[in-house]
């Protein structure tokens, strides 16, 4: 009997489907999503809840599987704190200068 996938190992797992499906998309989208210049917008929505669909088997087939050389607790567990240090990054975001070709500029 399997146990189920801690949250680490959903998050692991999450980052390599969202890996694969961009690989995908990539090299020839229409593998996934067809042609969307085809599709009327129905058509684009069904396709859309169908990678949605495809995303979440494939993120559940990887969480059950054994990740060789990711230690899943250790790189995609929540620690404390974390929350602060991307708050603290927002902060020094917003202080650093314009890019060149906006400084100087009137509107």
């Amino acid at each position: 009997m399997q146990h189920a996938p801690s949250f680490a190992q959903i998050l692991a797992a999450a980052d390599l489907a969202d890996g694969f499906i961009a690989e995908i998309l990539d090299a020839d989208p229409a593998l996934l999503v067809g042609k969307v210049a085809d599709q009327d917008n129905k058509d684009i929505a069904k396709a859309a809840r169908k990678l949605a669909e495809f995303r979440k088997h494939l993120i559940d087939a990887l969480a059950l599987q054994p990740l060789g050389g990711v230690d899943v607790d250790d790189d995609y567990a929540f620690e404390e704190g974390e929350e602060e240090d991307e708050e603290e990054d927002e902060e020094v975001q917003d202080v650093q200068p314009a890019p060149a070709k906006a400084r100087g500029k009137r509107a």
